[in-house]
This record gives structure tokens, sequence and C-alpha cells, in this order.
């Protein structure tokens, strides 16, 4: 039994009891958190800030958090998340509209996961994103997505349904041991408090505030280590744990021929337990004299509807050190390197506004194709690639012609129309422009040496490399007919070339 272990039976609870006491109004609070588990649709408004100050620092020290001051002060997160799931939970859509102001710029981006698993033929596990418009270069496709379906194709639904089944229960167990346990934790002071009330879409309702200093935080922490390990509290809980999720892998498996052995949480010795103590108490002691909060310390208003969820939410977080107390603390673990040591804060402000739960709520996921999107499943080794974009558009009806430093290149296969963009041949391509090809077969990788520049492509994936520096295709090398193609303009533009299209006779000239 390692101390590492101890302490993971302490972070169990620890979120809980810091949110929660043992008074109606806390318990009142604690069951509108729990309640959270049986939502299975709804909207939120997010935002968070933040803002840094320092004092005490050196000027070199200060120049450069004053940079950093300037960034995070005029930094803001906006979010609009929607998510909707069966009770099952093997449907699951979620989208998240996103919006972060730096210094005064607008940054835009998008996330979506689109998850079916009650299909074992056609299973669906899509995760897509919309990159922000400033780091799209010179690509015209903003999104990029992995597709994991294909991976999960053939796994048997039922199984997966009680999979879902048992995660269902097990949680259900642990709300059951913190409701249990929350009764009966008595820190000798109240942590939530009625606060008002506040207007929410139209309603007025009660709104409730948890309030921790840097004093009853330490205290906080104090108590739940010796209530949920001195008193055994937390040991028994794993126990229990363990028994449970025991009993739920035999079910999940009753008609496999697996065999299971029964698995007994080890429990920690007397000896083991006043070791962790003693040294949990001795830092503890030394943390005393060490100011980790500001004045807010940790505030959050709670503001619950008639359905008993949380609707809105605000909080704040004030971080405040005072970093020559923290050397002088622990003068024996953090070595002092010199520094000009100050004081520190970082204030963490956020809202929730939580609206149409368990509503109909539609989630339109992005609808993709080659022109508008990446994969990004060819770098994901876990994984057997597969796209899912379309079928590749091959268009063969034209005679493409290319001129390089007007000298036109004789091609055994000609130049092909892929996806709207070309793709030529690339021996004939690259050795047309004084370059050599290298083939790789086993990881089908493509390596270029042109003027002094080395290209490294792989077949069907966006990631390049150019002199060791990632880049991104806008369509990528292909395999046609057991020929090695690839995208002409990029290939010509990385060299340093002109590129220009002659539409009429459908001729493209490269120049370098």
């Amino acid at each position: 039994m390692t101390l590492k272990r101890i302490a993971f039976i302490l972070s169990l609870v620890l979120i809980s009891t810091t949110l929660i006491g043992c008074s109606n109004t806390e318990l009142k609070v604690m069951e509108a958190m729990m309640k959270t588990n049986e939502i299975v649709s709804c909207e939120k408004d997010i935002e968070l800030s933040a803002f840094l100050d320092y004092d005490g620092f050196s000027e070199a020290d200060a120049a450069e958090l004053e940079s950093v001051k300037e960034i995070i002060n005029q930094a803001k997160l906006s979010l609009n998340y929607k998510a909707v799931k069966n009770e099952e939970n093997t449907m699951n859509k979620v989208a998240v509209e996103g919006n972060v102001e730096l210094q005064g710029m607008p940054i835009d981006f998008g996330l979506w996961l689109d998850m079916d698993m009650t299909d074992e033929e056609d299973p669906k596990f899509v995760q897509i994103i919309r990159q922000p418009a400033m780091m799209m270069q010179d690509s015209t496709k903003p999104y990029m997505a992995m597709d994991l379906s294909d991976s999960l194709t053939g796994i048997n639904t039922q199984e997966y349904g009680n999979i879902m089944k048992q995660s269902v229960e097990l949680n259900e167990f642990v709300l059951t041991f913190i409701r249990e346990y929350v009764k009966d934790f008595d820190l000798g002071a109240t942590l939530i408090s009625e606060n008002g009330t506040q207007e929410v879409d139209g309603e007025t309702l009660p709104k409730y505030q948890l309030k921790i200093d840097d004093k009853t935080a330490k205290k906080l922490v104090r108590h739940l280590v010796d209530d949920m390990l001195v008193n055994g509290k937390g040991i028994d809980f794993m126990d229990q744990l363990m028994a449970t999720q025991q009993k739920n892998m035999e079910a999940m498996y009753d008609n496999a021929d697996l065999s299971l052995e029964e698995t007994e949480f080890p429990k920690p010795t007397q000896e083991e337990i006043d070791e962790f103590k003693e040294i949990f108490n001795e830092f503890m002691d030394k943390l005393e004299d060490v100011t980790l909060f500001g004045s807010d310390g940790i505030q959050v208003d709670y503001v619950i509807n008639n359905d008993g969820y949380i609707v809105y939410e605000s909080g704040v977080v004030d971080i405040k050190i005072n970093i020559e107390d923290m050397f002088t603390a622990f003068e024996n673990e953090i070595v002092n390197e010199g520094l000009d040591l100050g004081v520190i804060q970082l204030k963490l402000k956020y809202t929730v506004n939580t609206k149409n739960i368990n509503k109909d709520i539609t989630i339109d996921i992005p609808k993709l194709s080659h022109e508008n999107a990446s994969s990004l499943n060819s770098g994901m080794n876990a994984y057997p690639y597969y796209d899912f974009l379309p079928e590749d558009v091959i268009d063969d009806s034209k005679d493409i012609t290319i001129y390089v430093n007007d000298q036109k290149v004789e091609f055994d296969n000609k130049p092909l129309l892929v996806n709207g963009r070309t793709l030529a041949p690339v021996r004939e391509v690259i050795e047309s422009i004084g370059g050599n090809v290298i083939w790789i077969a086993d990881s089908q990788t493509i390596m270029m040496s042109v003027n002094d520049s080395v290209v490294e492509l792989k077949i069907d994936e966006q990631m390049t490399f150019i002199d060791g520096e990632l880049d991104t295709l806008e369509e990528p090398a292909k395999l046609i007919d057991g020929r090695t193609y690839i995208p002409v303009r990029y290939i010509a533009e990385t060299i340093g070339g002109e590129v220009t299209w002659d539409n009429d006779t459908s001729t493209i000239h490269i120049n370098y």
C-alpha cells in the first residue's frame, strides 16, 4: 500500500466536500449538483475571464510579467454548449461554439461530437473541429475531423449497452456514498448560505452562495484527511467500490468465456496510516504560514429552479501567493535561485447559464466534404485509417499539360484532377525540376529532395514536413492505379516556383 494510493482515496470526495457541509441549505445545493447527472439535454452559455497582478519582483521579471498580464487581463472566453444524449448513453451529440478575445482580437472556433452506438453494423463516432480563421493560413478547409467509426465496426451493441449501463450504476453508487457521507460531515463552519434571489429567464429564483476563505480551505483539507483516512470511511468506501465494480464486470461478461479474479482493495496498515498522517500534518503546518487565497477566496453563487436544477452559476477563485513566504515555509524543499521574490495574484471569474434542460434541442453537425475538411485519422496510430469523407472525385476527361521553365514534361500516366486539384505522377514532376525521389513502401512515404529542401509526404495524409517543419496539404498525395500522384501547385510553390493555370488549354506553367 503506497502513500499515493492513500492519497487517491482522499481525492474521491474532495470536490464534493469542498462544496458542501451538513446544513439543510448545503444539502439542497448538493442535491442540485447531483441532479445534473439526470440531464439528457441542455444548453449552456459559459464565460470565463482572468485577472493577473504582481508586486515586488525585479525589473526584468516585472517586464516579463507585465507582458503576460496584458494578454491575460484582456482575454475572455465565451462558449455556447449544447448536448443531447439518450438515457442509456449510447447516443450522444455535442456542439460547442467558442470565441476567445486576445488583445481585442476575436478568435472563433467550433467543436462537435457525433456518437451513435445503437447499430453494431454502422456505429458512429466522429469528432470535428472548426479551426480559427487565423490558423488556417493558406488552407481553404476550415474543418478537421477524426472518425473512429470504422475501428468500432463489429462491436456488439448489446455489450456496449451493458458497459454504459454498468457505468451509470457505478456512478450512482459513488453519488449515493457522497450523499450519505456529507450528511454527517461537520466542519464546524457554514460553507453555503442563502443569498437572496435572482431572476433567470423571467423567473425569480433562490440563490445560494458558497464562500471559502484561506483559513477555512486549510481547515477543510485537514478535516477531510482525518475523517476519510484516519476514521476509515474512505478505505471502507474503496472496499465497497471494488466489490461493486467486480459485480458489474461479471454481469457485463455474463455470456463470455472469461474467468475474472476477485479484486480486493488493499487496506493500509496502521503504520502506513500513521506515516502518511505525519507527513501530511508536517506539510499542512508549514502551509499555515503561506497565504494561498486573496480576500475573495473561493466564492460561487448557485441559482436553483423549481425542478431542482442549477440554472445559473457564477464564481470567482482568488489565488494570491507570497512567493517569499512559500520559500520560507518550504526552505528544505524549494531551492531559491536568487530571484527577487514577490506576490503574484490570479483571479478567475466565470458564469454558467444553463437552459432548455431536458427539452428538444437541435444540434447540426457540419456536413463534411473534400472541399471543406481535412482528416486527422491518418495521424492516429492506434486506429486504422478510415476516410470519413466521400470517395475521391477523379476527373480524367481533360488532357492536362505541364511545362517547367517552358519545357514540356512527358508523363507515362497523365496528370489528373482529383477533388478539383491537379495531381501528377511524382517522379516525372520532381525530376523535371532537378530533384530526386525516394519511395518508402512500408510507410507509404515519399521523400523528395529539391533545391536543398527535403519534402516528406505520406499517402492520404494532410500533414507534411518541409525540412523538418510541419505543414498542411489541401489535397494529400494519392495512390491511383498503382502510381503515386502528388499535388502539383503545392510542390512547385514549396520550392519557390511560380505557378500559372491556363483554363482554356488545361495547361500548367511552372517557373523557378
